[in-house]
């Protein structure tokens, strides 16, 4: 568990929310797994957003569960020029 900006970070990996500029100029918001260095910092994703599935329906609920808290959290936005991860100005 790493203090990041005030909120907390878990190590390894959770569910984000990532924004992606369209050719038309409007947005598209999706979730991808996220996976986190050392200092709590996002530094890898999914190259694509993720579907929620499971072998339970237990397991479907807590993986919508962990996608339905990335929506609580700063949008991320991946940049595919610098193969970096950075967080979205409000």
């Amino acid at each position: 568990y790493v203090e990041r900006g005030g909120e907390g970070v878990a190590m390894g990996w959770n569910h984000r929310v990532f924004r992606k500029q369209m050719a038309d100029g409007s947005f598209w918001f999706d979730v991808r797994e996220t996976y986190y260095d050392e200092s709590g910092a996002p530094n890898a994703c999914t190259a694509d957003d993720i579907a929620a599935g499971s072998e339970t329906l237990l397991g479907l609920h807590d993986e919508l569960a962990r996608m339905g808290a990335a929506c609580s959290k700063p949008v991320l936005e991946y940049d595919e020029a610098t193969n970096t991860i950075r967080e979205v100005a409000k």
